[in-house]
Formats: C-alpha cells, sequence, structure tokens
C-alpha cells in the first residue's frame, strides 16, 4: 500500500486558542541577580545583561560599558548588538 504524499498526510489537531491547560512557567532563579558580571567577558557580560533585559534592570555600568568593549575587540556584530540591547532596556 503506498504512502500518501507528504501534503496530504494527517496533521496533528491545533492547540485551542484559550481554555486549554497551560504548563506551567518554571519560577525562576534569583539567587544570583546581585553577581558582578566581572568574571566574564564581553560577549559573556552581554549575553547576561540580554538575559536579563525585561525581567529586571541590568546594571547600569555594565550596559554602558557593553558598546566600548565590542568596539575595543574590533566587534561590530558585538558593538550593534549591545546598543540594541541597551535600547531595549531602554524602553
Amino acid at each position: 500500500m503506498a504512502h500518501p504524499p507528504p501534503t496530504t498526510r494527517a496533521r496533528p489537531a491545533p492547540a485551542p486558542a484559550s481554555g486549554g491547560p497551560r504548563p506551567p512557567c518554571p519560577p525562576g532563579d534569583d539567587t544570583h541577580l546581585d553577581d558582578t558580571f566581572e568574571s566574564a567577558d564581553v560577549r559573556g557580560r552581554w549575553l547576561l545583561v540580554l538575559a536579563r533585559c525585561g525581567f529586571s534592570a541590568p546594571p547600569a555600568r555594565v550596559l554602558d560599558a557593553l558598546p566600548a568593549g565590542f568596539r575595543a575587540a574590533g566587534d561590530g556584530w558585538g558593538e550593534a548588538a549591545a546598543l540594541s540591547t541597551r535600547a531595549t532596556s531602554a524602553v
């Protein structure tokens, strides 16, 4: 017996738009929110700031120093990412 073409195979039913059970969000670990970022390299500091963006205010001194750190390393992508993160944090 031949299988139907991929476009006609049965697809799972879409999840209900509302009213259905939703998985709980994990409660997050805030035990390290006051830790310093100094031991991380510039990309690591940016990633830590990005991870906190929208949840807690990143340390301003770290956020403001990121573009210059990337600039000093000659990393244009990192500088743009740091500036974008700083703009996102400001709103």
